[in-house]
């Protein structure tokens, strides 16, 4: 899959990106970037594990593979704990307001890191648990998370398939 087709693929904007990045190097490096930025698993501090598959959920564990090489994934160790311990004692779908906090800044982050890179489906799930979260509103956050986490997995499915091997050739 080229550049090009990743874009039409998670329903981004190629043309916008290119006339930000002014090339398909220059996308290809932050790319392939995108699976190592730790804010998707930071929002699993919020929703119980059953609500976000399981703590170290499976999306961010498969590494984008081909033979360019890729920057690992972050380790286990450096992921977020698993919600359950944090929300001790709490009811079940309650959230503390420090872990509102902590979604909020890694929605948020999402948001800015899907906006760069033209990731528009992405962006507009992101933004939206982000408004949620913005309004301290946990429940809105946590119905919304489906989508988020489809078009993620989407994101990252795509860059599987990208040409790694073409983009190897480029300097990264």
């Amino acid at each position: 899959m080229t550049i090009r087709e990743f874009y039409a693929c998670v329903g981004g904007d190629y043309e916008e990106v290119m006339s930000r990045l002014r090339s398909e190097e220059r996308a290809a490096r932050f790319l392939r970037m995108f699976p190592t930025d730790p804010s998707f698993e930071s929002l699993s501090v919020v929703f119980p594990a059953s609500e976000m598959m399981a703590c170290g959920s499976s999306i961010s564990k498969v590494p984008v593979s081909g033979t360019a090489p890729s920057a690992p994934l972050p380790s286990e160790s450096s992921r977020s704990a698993c919600p359950a311990a944090e929300n001790e004692g709490q009811h079940p779908g309650e959230v503390s307001e420090d872990s509102l906090k902590i979604a909020f800044r890694a929605a948020h982050t999402l948001k800015g890191i899907c906006l760069n890179l033209g990731l528009s489906r992405l962006y507009g799930s992101a933004s939206a648990v982000t408004e949620a979260l913005r309004a301290q509103d946990a429940a809105l956050a946590r119905s919304l998370m489906p989508d988020l986490r489809n078009d993620y997995g989407e994101v990252l499915e795509a860059l599987r398939q990208l040409d790694w091997p073409l983009l190897a050739s480029f300097r990264l």
